[in-house]
């Protein structure tokens, strides 16, 4: 369920009074779904459990991908993402192999 229907579902719910219902008939969800968000709302005053962004953190900044990578792959043009992926661990970093790719693939559209 998207944020802006828990929203609506909590504005139904307290501002123009409807019953758990009628929010059903309104929103399109099931009677539990409504249920468990007003609940939800009642209890931590939230309608939705996320704060902020969702997602894990990046690792390397932006910076670090284009400085750090684009000047080891240059050097060594046969290095493949596994042993680049090596170079960041021992640098203390731990990326997945397909993430030195797919962020290789990125910097190299840019420049």
């Amino acid at each position: 369920m998207t944020p802006r229907k828990r929203k609506k579902i909590g504005t139904l719910y307290e501002h123009a009074a409807k019953t758990y219902r009628d929010i059903v008939a309104v929103i399109g969800v099931g009677l539990v779904t409504v249920s468990r968000v007003i609940k939800m709302k009642q209890d931590t005053g939230l309608v939705s459990k996320r704060k902020g962004k969702g997602g894990n953190k990046k690792k390397t900044t932006p910076s670090d991908d284009a400085l750090y990578l684009l000047r080891q792959s240059k050097k060594d043009l046969r290095k493949t993402s596994h042993a680049l992926n090596t170079n960041l661990k021992e640098k203390g970093i731990q990326i997945r192999s397909s993430t030195v790719w797919r962020r290789l693939v990125a910097v190299f559209q840019i420049a």
